[in-house]
């Protein structure tokens, strides 16, 4: 009995797919609202998984992945040590994702903190900013 008999790819329980090229945020990527300083609210882009299979001969491949196991391809952008912008893909849980739009990703730290996280993470913040 082949692997692909063993696991047929079923699709994840019921949840919405974001089509490429969508904005987004990750809830556990989000800084803590305790220390909103740490890092900046990280924005991804939504890119089409894989087709090619893993191994010749098998049918899996990261598109089945991520339909059986929930999961969406997302492109990360950070900035280096030498602020050069550098990216990496990740594949990310898909009800962990939250759709942003292009003004939402433009905010300043500040603004980001304040939508994303609230009114309290703003005031620590603001606290630790001498503000």
């Amino acid at each position: 009995m082949s692997q692909d008999e063993l696991f047929p790819m079923e699709a994840a329980p019921a949840q919405e797919r974001l089509s490429p090229g969508t904005l987004v945020t990750c809830t556990y990527r989000l800084p803590s609202s305790l220390q909103p300083w740490i890092h900046p609210v990280y924005t991804g882009i939504v890119e089409k998984p894989n087709t090619t299979p893993y191994r010749e001969g098998s049918t899996y491949n990261e598109e089945g992945f991520c339909l059986q196991c929930g999961k969406t391809r997302v492109r990360w952008f950070f900035e280096g040590f030498d602020r050069q912008e550098i990216s990496t893909v990740l594949l990310e849980m898909s009800n962990c994702l939250i759709p942003v739009t292009v003004e939402q990703a433009q905010f300043s730290r500040r603004e980001q903190i304040a939508f994303f996280l609230g009114d309290k993470a703003l005031a620590n913040y603001d606290k630790s900013m001498g503000q």
